[in-house]
Parts: structure tokens; C-alpha cells; sequence
């Protein structure tokens, strides 16, 4: 029998999406219990343990708790998840998913047949209100919007075909232990997660990727499903831009601090190209693509300023 630890990062969650998603885990916790729900409050500024819905779910599960983390971002909300959590797999839903009624089984089921897989997510399929303008879908793999016919695994870092994300994200026991620990030793200096108003995106790619290091493979299962909901302002150019921006820069320090590489590094000919190429987009895709090169632009001119004096 594997013990698992459910762990939810919020942070000022929108109170009919989160109490959907804490309905979602208690359906799904009906066909397979968890060992414990943690709920870390990351510095709300209501604390959550205040509101009544809250409480509620708390009456319901038994084994759930709130505790309270007051360093802010999602990188200390994890870490709070891990030093909190017992189990021997964890997995993290964030405040806008809502859980498949079979999702806690699902991921048991892959720990128990996989286990040289130290990190692993599944399918996010996007819900909205409001029907998203067309030219977005191509974009939406951004919005964490991930379908699957299949299972995929490697050892690779950077496999993106294996890639979990952070939506529905379960690491085993070691690999969490060794995220922690690189945390604690001093050798995680750098936060790539999101923190109030930064859209940061990598720290769920540097969080997964620990399963290679320690020798383990990552993976995605198409039992695994969930919906993300997502907010009509999210599928507005200037949203899906700033996204593009903090991606890019994002994956661009990554990489660097991962492997001592520079992505993409900028000469007159990778220019003139992407001007010629530009022109012949639409103006939404120019406006990201313009994004995503800003990104990697305003990676390199930091790394150049902090790490390669």
C-alpha cells in the first residue's frame, strides 16, 4: 500500500473555484483516502482558516489542516508541503483544478506499476466561462492545456514530451527529500515560481526534473485528469504576452542553472531572421513571439549581470 499526501498551494484563492476544487478532492478521496490533505495558506491576506467553506471542508476530512506560510511564493508554498507532508508520494493541486473522481487512485495505481518514475502529472484539459476567442487555442499550451493519446516516460531533463507540469504534480518520497534538501543546503538560491504578480513558470520544471537527478524518470499518464480553470481575462493578448514573456525567461534561467548554457544566444543572422519571419504573422502572434523573445533576451542580460561576471 502506498501512502500519499495531498498538498494544495493558494494563495487569496477565488471562493467559488477553490470550493469546487476542495469538492473535487473529497469525491475523489471517497475512492482512495489520502493519508493527509495540507492546505498551505501562502500568506492570503484573509487567512483561510477564517472562512467558513474552509472549515467545512475541514469537517468533512478528517485528515485534512491549514497551515499557514508567510514567505511568499509558490516555491515556499511547496517547500512548506514537503517538510509538512508523511507520505510516500505527494501530489500538489493547485486552487483552480478540479480533480477526475478517479485522479487519487490513477496516480496511486502509476506509483505502484512505475516505480522508476519519480515525478509524473496527466491530462488538464482548460474550463472557462466563456467560449475563448479562437486565435488562443494555438496558445494554450501555455494555460497548461494538455491532452494525451498515450503514456510517456523518460529520463531526460528538458524532455518535453515527458515533462509533468505543476497542475495534478506527483513526486515520490525521495525526490521530494532532495528538492528540499537543495533548498535548505543554500544550493537553490534562485526562485523561478510564481510570487504575487510574477508569472515565473519553471520551478514545477526544476521540481520534476529532480527525479532524474537522483536517477528516476518523469512521466505522463493519460488516467490522470483534471480541469483547470481558467478566467476570461487570461485569454486576452495582453495576458497571453506577459505568459510568453515570463515562460521564456523562465525556461532560458533554467537551463542555464541547470546545465551552464546560454539558450539561444543572439547574432545578427538569428535577428534578421526572426524580423523577416515576424512580418508575415498576425499582429497577436507577432505581439507573443515579440514576447517570447524579450523573454530570452532579458534572461541572458541578467545571467550576463549575476552569474557570468
Amino acid at each position: 500500500m502506498i501512502s500519499y499526501s495531498v498538498i494544495i498551494c493558494t494563495y487569496n484563492p477565488a471562493p467559488g473555484i477553490f470550493k469546487k476544487c476542495l469538492a473535487a478532492i473529497t469525491r475523489a478521496a471517497e475512492n482512495d483516502k489520502p493519508l493527509e490533505v495540507i492546505i498551505v495558506d501562502n500568506n492570503s491576506s484573509v487567512p483561510l482558516i477564517k472562512e467558513d467553506y474552509i472549515n467545512e471542508f475541514l469537517r468533512k476530512n478528517g485528515n485534512a489542516r491549514v497551515v499557514r506560510e508567510e514567505k511568499q511564493g509558490l516555491t515556499q508554498a511547496r517547500l512548506r508541503g514537503i517538510k509538512e507532508s508523511k507520505g510516500q508520494l505527494l501530489i500538489f493541486i493547485d486552487d483552480d483544478n478540479i480533480i477526475d473522481s478517479q485522479f487519487f487512485s490513477a496516480a496511486v495505481k502509476v506509483a505502484r506499476e512505475y516505480p522508476f518514475i519519480g515525478a509524473f502529472s496527466g491530462q488538464v484539459l482548460l474550463e472557462y466561462d466563456e467560449e475563448p476567442p479562437l486565435w488562443t487555442k494555438k496558445y494554450w499550451g501555455m494555460l497548461v492545456h494538455r491532452e494525451l493519446t498515450g503514456n510517456y516516460w523518460s529520463n531526460i531533463m528538458f524532455n518535453n514530451d515527458s515533462m509533468p507540469c505543476g497542475a495534478g504534480l506527483c513526486i515520490t518520497r525521495e525526490v521530494a527529500d532532495y528538492y528540499y534538501h537543495l533548498h535548505e543546503s543554500g544550493k537553490r538560491n534562485f526562485y523561478l515560481d510564481r510570487s504575487k504578480g510574477s508569472l515565473l513558470s519553471g520551478g514545477d520544471n526544476d521540481l520534476a526534473m529532480c527525479a532524474c537527478d537522483i536517477g528516476k524518470g518523469m512521466g505522463l499518464f493519460k488516467d490522470l485528469t483534471l480541469n483547470h480553470h481558467i478566467p476570461q481575462n487570461r485569454f486576452t493578448l495582453d495576458y497571453l504576452s506577459k505568459l510568453a514573456h515570463g515562460i521564456y525567461y523562465s525556461f532560458a534561467v533554467l537551463q542555464y542553472l541547470r546545465t551552464g548554457k546560454i539558450i539561444d544566444e543572439e547574432t545578427f543572422t538569428n535577428r534578421m531572421k526572426h524580423l523577416v519571419r515576424i512580418n508575415f504573422l498576425k499582429k497577436c502572434d507577432r505581439v507573443i513571439q515579440a514576447a517570447c523573445r524579450r523573454g530570452l533576451e532579458d534572461a541572458r542580460e541578467m545571467l550576463k549581470k549575476n552569474y557570468l561576471k
